[in-house]
């Protein structure tokens, strides 16, 4: 069992559409797993997809549950090995609806071809969550998967535009620009510079992180697009 172990985001920028995020290095929960769930996929003509169960049946906030997961070919075969990709099997990104609570976690194979990780929801409210992975002979797929959680709900964050895309975390400021212009159905560059917060000098010395000097997630407002990326 893998206990999920929560990773250094930082919000960057929030557009009208989108956010942008910067990974540098109620009652008695049932005791009965979740049925398998599909999980919607890029297309339906896809020959993989994975199916997601939980225990308990119904997580509740600030309790542990297993999330479990199993990638089938088309005709229901359980995919044993994945392919490794930036150095994990599948990647899971777990986001609030409103997308202001976010995790990267990583499910790793069991005995029995589950891919499993156990996670702690903060709080309750509908969570929405993309399984990123290779089948052999595939492309990547990510499936997302909307999860319920029990438990007490938080007022929703709303998402509004940046003036800026600068952030300061840990003694580093981000700063995020775009070229030539941020645009719908438009190939645009993101460019990432990273300084120290207090005296400004470019940071040189970055470390590989899960196969990567940085990681780019960027999520619709809607949480129907989904896309990461590394910049070089």
């Amino acid at each position: 069992m893998i206990i999920a172990r929560r990773d250094r985001w930082q919000r960057i920028g929030a557009g009208a559409g989108a956010v942008l995020l910067l990974c540098a290095a109620a009652g008695r929960a049932s005791d009965t797993p979740r049925l398998p769930v599909r999980g919607s996929g890029p297309s339906p003509e896809s020959r993989h997809h994975a199916e997601l169960t939980t225990e308990p049946g119904s997580p509740q906030a600030g309790d542990s549950a297993d999330l479990r997961f199993v990638v089938r070919d088309s005709l229901g075969n359980s995919v044993r090995f994945l392919q490794f990709v930036h150095e994990r099997p599948m990647h899971l990104i777990v986001v609030s609806r409103d997308l202001a609570e976010f995790d990267h976690i990583h499910p790793e194979l069991s005995l029995d071809d589950v891919y499993r990780v156990t996670h702690a929801f903060a709080h309750g409210g509908i969570y929405c969550l993309f399984a990123d992975y290779t089948p052999p002979g595939s492309g990547t797929i990510v499936d997302r998967f909307d999860l319920e959680v029990g438990g007490t709900r938080r007022a929703p964050v709303k998402l509004t535009p940046d003036r800026a895309l600068t952030r300061c975390a840990d003694g580093v400021r981000v700063s995020i620009s775009v070229a030539p212009r941020l645009g719908a159905g438009e190939d645009l560059t993101l460019s990432a510079s990273l300084a120290d917060s207090a005296t400004g000098r470019p940071l040189t010395d970055l470390q590989l992180y899960l196969g990567a000097l940085a990681h780019f997630i960027l999520i619709s407002r809607d949480l129907s697009q989904f896309i990461h990326a590394h910049p070089l």
